[in-house]
């Protein structure tokens, strides 16, 4: 009669296969998975600065709408502004900057609606709105947007 002994090597037999198996294709897994997340990190990090720099060139449109009926109120776009027909709605002024130092790959669309105001006898006063939209597409706003589209939009309301 045979020993218990010396027969567990034959029961054994190819479980050390089986076992190497198993292992490469848990970390192969692991691997993968580790790459899809690290994957998934980069573009959000990517779409978290583009949506930064859509801010800033939003910002800059408000800067520039600012600057034009300010500092340019006999401008063509204070002018369209200052004449342009009904309230908050349909743009009375409408400029689309393209290209601008650091931000070149952003087209920045700049709207303006002013309406004059008088209460009792005070002076009359103006009221603007400038709203900014700015996005890295050429067509700004984008109906159907594309992969990577990110978009910002600002407003500034002047009373002068």
């Amino acid at each position: 009669m045979k020993s218990i002994s010396t027969m567990c090597p034959k029961f054994q037999r190819g479980f050390s296969i089986l076992a190497a198996i198993f292992i490469l294709v848990v970390l192969a897994s692991l691997g993968g998975f580790i790459l899809s997340v690290t994957g998934t990190q980069h573009l959000s990090q990517a779409q978290d600065i583009l949506g930064s720099r859509a801010q800033l060139a939003a910002r800059s449109g408000v800067e520039w709408g600012r600057n034009q009926v300010i500092l340019a109120p006999a401008g063509v776009f204070a002018t369209a502004c200052n004449t342009g027909a009904g309230y908050i709605g349909a743009p009375a002024a409408l400029q689309t900057l393209i290209g601008l130092p650091g931000l070149a790959e952003f087209t920045i669309v700049v709207t303006c609606h002013s309406n004059a105001y008088q209460e009792g006898a005070a002076a009359a006063y103006r009221v603007y709105q400038i709203v900014s939209t700015a996005c890295n597409n050429a067509n700004c706003p984008a109906a159907t947007p594309p992969m990577g589209y990110v978009e910002h939009q600002q407003i500034a309301r002047l009373q002068l």
